[in-house]
């Protein structure tokens, strides 16, 4: 057994991988872990695009088919792809595709990419993907006919008809990058995300009735692994009779420092609090959860992010403001906006049940649900509600065509990145701000709180969020 690892331990990790290959790798360096066969159709995976994520995306699928099954496992997955002439190569079903692949890679250099996901009950832990590129030797068309005769039954498992722990090696030029990662597993990224896993001392979450696909988890766990916290966070997903149980369970786990919440369960949790923030009291809803002392406290970090997206426009004298939406963001950007002295705010709703209890906290001038009552113009055009975001209702014409005219435009949605309130904008040529920089500008204090660490937002963790391959088929919480 590897010295480095409990073997307990190593009995919580199941290896979704049928291939013969990694199953060796780990076999040399003495794992003994579970082996199941993520029996998907590879080919059917959504959004595949013939690129690198191609990967990623595969790897994906099978960490969640295998994760619903097995719960409170360390799922691990992989996917090699290979990049050839800006086309996905994949394996093959007879010697003819083999020997077709092979004489395509003769003299040539081809890009070959493992991904690797980690994930428990359906949480993305980890995701890596690790690139080597390969060059082929000038083969001999009867040499390459020869070892797919010989080698097919072997050979048919693995991406690009080559063996190079076997009888293919002989093909290979040149290798730039691991040489692992050509057999499928970057053994040195494995090592040190299960060790990390395993280093755990603390958790974190997001707590909701549903939470399908929230980012969250993606943004946390990034800042935790680069700034070496032992945290993980994870989804939990409460139904609302159980909520005082799990608030219980939370206050007695030392171990779980705290947790964001989403809708619709922010005024909800307001009242389980010992204490909550003069701004949560004032907004009526909190989004964060804290241990301090053996208190636990309730914030609201949405505001700090929309006053981050806000600033960021640097729109000077905002007079009149259209926001759209009533619900737990909405009366956060009202409190920031009557914190500015802003207060004539029309309030654009597709019902009146919110209405007096937001007259109650904040001021605002008139509270609409027909868009025929709009102004002729306002400075400022805010989105706070699900309009537009994909798999939901389209943003109202009568708000699009009030954009040419205005100074600046927010949509707090983030998928899709672009919606059809930010192209209008941009068409004009109006300041604008999307959603995703109010996600990670909230998200950034509460795990500062949490951690005690200062963090830098840097352009990789919105690379990771903007790339459309993963957030193509994200739900988005508000």
């Amino acid at each position: 057994m590897n010295n480095s690892f409990n073997p307990q331990l190593t009995k919580k990790v199941i290896i979704g991988t049928k291939s013969p290959s990694r199953r060796n790798i780990f076999k040399l360096m003495n794992f003994r872990f579970q082996y199941r066969s993520p029996n998907i159709n590879e080919k059917k995976v959504k959004d595949l695009n013939n690129d690198k994520y191609d990967a990623l995306k595969i790897a994906k699928a099978k960490a969640e088919h295998l994760s619903k099954k097995y719960r409170n496992k360390i799922i691990v997955t992989f996917d090699t792809t290979i990049l050839f002439k800006k086309r996905t190569i994949y394996k093959c079903d007879n010697p003819e595709c083999c020997k077709r692949i092979l004489s395509a890679f003769n003299d040539k250099s081809h890009d070959l990419y493992t991904a690797m996901i980690f994930m428990i009950n359906n949480n993305l832990i980890k995701s890596t993907l690790t690139k080597t590129k390969i060059t082929f030797k000038n083969t001999k068309v009867r040499e390459v006919d020869s070892y797919v005769e010989k080698n097919f039954k072997q050979i048919s498992k693995a991406v690009g008809c080559y063996n190079i722990e076997g009888k293919g090696k002989f093909f290979f030029k040149d290798i730039y990058g691991s040489y692992f990662n050509i057999i499928g597993i970057d053994a040195i990224n494995f090592l040190k995300t299960l060790k990390s896993i395993w280093m755990v001392k603390k958790k974190i979450g997001i707590v909701a009735k549903k939470l399908s696909h929230s980012l969250s988890p993606l943004i946390h766990n990034y800042w935790s692994n680069n700034n070496n916290n032992k945290f993980i966070y994870r989804k939990y997903e409460v139904k609302e009779n159980k909520i005082d149980e799990f608030f219980n369970k939370y206050r007695r786990d030392k171990r779980f420092v705290g947790f964001n919440i989403t809708i619709p369960y922010k005024e909800i949790f307001i009242s389980l609090c010992d204490k909550v923030t003069t701004r949560a009291n004032k907004i009526g809803s909190v989004n964060l959860i804290y241990k301090k002392d053996k208190i636990i406290f309730g914030d609201n970090t949405d505001v700090i992010g929309f006053s981050k997206t806000f600033n960021s426009l640097k729109i000077k004298n905002t007079k009149s403001v259209l926001l759209v939406g009533a619900g737990g963001a909405a009366r956060a950007i009202l409190y920031f906006l009557n914190k500015k002295r802003i207060e004539n705010i029309d309030i654009f709703a597709t019902s009146m049940r919110r209405e007096e209890n937001l007259k109650k906290r904040f001021k605002f001038n008139r509270f609409l649900i027909r868009s025929t009552h709009f102004r002729k113009r306002y400075d400022l055009i805010i989105n706070a509600s699900s309009a537009g975001m994909t798999k939901k209702n389209k943003i109202n014409r009568n708000i699009l065509s009030l954009v040419r005219k205005a100074r600046g435009v927010i949509d707090i949605v983030y998928n899709p990145i672009d919606t059809e309130l930010l192209k209008k904008a941009k068409k004009h040529e109006i300041k604008f701000s999307g959603g995703l920089k109010m996600l990670v500008e909230q998200a950034k204090p509460s795990y500062e709180i949490w951690s005690g660490n200062k963090i830098e937002i840097n352009r990789k963790i919105y690379q990771m969020l903007i790339n459309k391959k993963w957030l193509k088929s994200q739900s988005q919480e508000i």
